[in-house]
């Protein structure tokens, strides 16, 4: 029962993990929305970010029930195992978080662009599901 929940926690830490280098990648290829190129790679990495986001929160709501779980049964080497599985991927959540702000404050003097991009950014931020 342990090793599940240390194997859930690791795939958790993987989906934010893949979330988080698509977002350093796109950050590194474009410092600014200057074309349809570059804001349809603002668009994919929204995407990504958002089923990352939700993920993590479903994910996250189980492995908390179960962790809570598993520290009642295991007294405190069950809390030792559920505090040390649940701080990484908090922390990577975190992190990327401030990434996610800065890919949504981008330039972007086009004002076509920037109408589509503060769309996508609001719905990043508002919303559970990326509809566009």
């Amino acid at each position: 029962m342990v090793a599940a929940y240390v194997v859930c926690q690791i795939l958790l830490f993987g989906v934010l993990l893949w979330g988080r280098v698509q977002l350093r990648r796109f950050l590194r290829a474009h410092g600014a929305i200057s074309d349809h190129a570059a804001l349809a790679g603002f668009m994919q990495v929204a995407r990504v970010n958002m089923l990352c986001s939700l993920a993590f929160l479903v994910f996250g709501v189980c492995l908390l029930v179960w962790g809570v779980f598993l520290a009642t049964q295991r007294g405190m080497t069950g809390l030792a195992v559920v505090i040390a599985c649940s701080l990484p991927p908090i922390v990577l959540a975190l992190g990327t978080k401030k990434m996610e702000n800065r890919a949504r404050s981008l330039e972007c003097n086009d004002p076509v662009l920037r109408k589509e991009y503060q769309r996508i950014s609001e719905i990043w931020v508002k919303r559970a599901v990326p509809y566009f």
